[in-house]
Parts: structure tokens; sequence; C-alpha cells
């Protein structure tokens, strides 16, 4: 059988010289592992080397069988070809930090369309937009939430200006390692009722970008198992002042 869908690519992992094997987060069959020959040919290696990278939006026909672990690809192309991000240092920040996010959060065989065209509309956006994209990631994460089963309670008020990591609504308390505080917890509350095409309407200084990235990282890490350290997160905020 032949399957065909939309893709994202998570990660590539090379094999060897002529093979790869990539993750995928496809739209109809969910996360797979696919097997990638004639990453050297002469007449497709150039091509599939400009495909195979991580949040590049792709079509691929494969051949599909329900028990297999890993299957090949039979054709792959670009269904968007981004514009602005393969030549902006900033955007391929940003993917490099959603990527390893996603491969922390997308399991194997998961079957979600609602979260692939939230993924795949959102990198379009961040293709498409211009300038003010310096909110781009904090507002996709917040988005993320929602689609991850974690997304919090937005109930915040003067009685209730703290928001807690733990518990993913806002409290009276204030916990110093578990809580924003009230001024970073208002600007969290106005993302929680906006979208991420409102990510130029909300003005964040370069400290509060950085705790609200800090903090909805160690949300994740709070409330998905084995979620672990963020690698990129570092590199992100120091080439692109989080």
């Amino acid at each position: 059988m032949i399957g065909k869908t939309k893709g994202i690519i998570l990660k590539t992992i090379k094999y060897n010289d002529k093979t790869n094997i990539v993750s995928i987060f496809t739209k109809d069959f969910g996360k797979k592992s696919f097997i990638v020959y004639g990453i050297n040919s002469k007449t497709k290696g150039s091509e599939l080397r400009n495909i195979l990278h991580p949040l590049y939006l792709v079509a691929l026909e494969f051949y599909y069988k329900e028990t297999q672990t890993l299957a090949k690809i039979k054709e792959i192309s670009l269904d968007y070809p981004y514009t602005s991000i393969i030549t902006d240092f900033n955007k391929k920040a940003i993917l490099m930090f959603i990527s390893e996010i996603l491969q922390k959060t997308i399991y194997d065989h998961l079957i979600d369309q609602q979260l692939f065209d939230y993924i795949y509309n959102s990198l379009k956006l961040l293709d498409l937009q211009p300038r003010k994209y310096n909110n781009f990631h904090i507002f996709f994460l917040t988005g993320l939430t929602k689609f991850l089963g974690i997304k919090p309670i937005n109930n915040f008020t003067h009685s209730t200006p703290f928001f807690s990591i733990a518990e993913a609504k806002f409290t009276a308390n204030y916990d110093p390692t578990l809580s924003l505080d009230a001024e970073s917890s208002q600007i969290f509350s106005k993302i929680l009722n906006s979208n991420i095409a409102d990510m130029d309407k909300i003005n964040l200084p370069r400290n509060m970008r950085s705790t609200l990235l800090r903090t909805l990282i160690n949300f994740f890490a709070y409330h998905i198992d084995n979620f672990g350290t963020v690698n990129s997160l570092q590199i992100l905020e120091d080439i692109f002042n989080a």
C-alpha cells in the first residue's frame, strides 16, 4: 500500500553514506520513522539534502504497512518551500529550538491533525512574518499547551495575580521557584488570551521574554513525563536574546 500525506520533519539521522533515518510528524499517519535512500546519488542527492532539515514542510509518498516500524519513502518533496527562514539566522534558531521541543512532546504513532495544522500553519506564519517575530516562540509554546492537554487555566485577577507552574493556573500565593511574579503573570494572562497571529501586538522586553520562555520550559518539564532539558534554549537566548 502506498501512503500519501503531508509531513513536518522532526529529525534526520545519518545511517550510512547513502541512507538517512528521518523522523516525520505526518498529518494522516502520526509520527513515524522513515528510511531515505539516495542521499549521495547524482540524480536526487542534492534535492534530498535541501529537504531533510528539521521543521521543513514536506509532501511524501511511502510504502505503508500497519505493523512496520521503519517505512521506506517512495517520493518526498517540499510542500511549502520557505522563503525567509532559509536566509534568516534568527528564524533558523527558532526552528532548531521548536524542533527540539516537538521531539520531546510528540510521541510515536500520535495522530492529531489539529496539532499538525497548528504547527504547519505557525511555521508558515513565521516564514511570512517580515519583522516583529521576536515573540514567536513564546506564543507558539503557549498555544502548544492546548494540544498537549496541559493548557493553563487563565483565571488571572487582582486576588490571584501569580501564575503557578505546579497548579497550571493563577493563584494568590507566590512561590519564588514555581511562580511568575505579578507583572510577568499579567503579561502571560494576556498571551493566554491571544493567538500566535497576535505575536507582534504585545511588547515584551528582553528580560520579560527570557523569564516567560524559561517559565514555559519549566512548565513543560513539570507536566510532561521525561521531558528533560532543552539543549537549544541557551543557544536561542545567546543569539536571539530570547
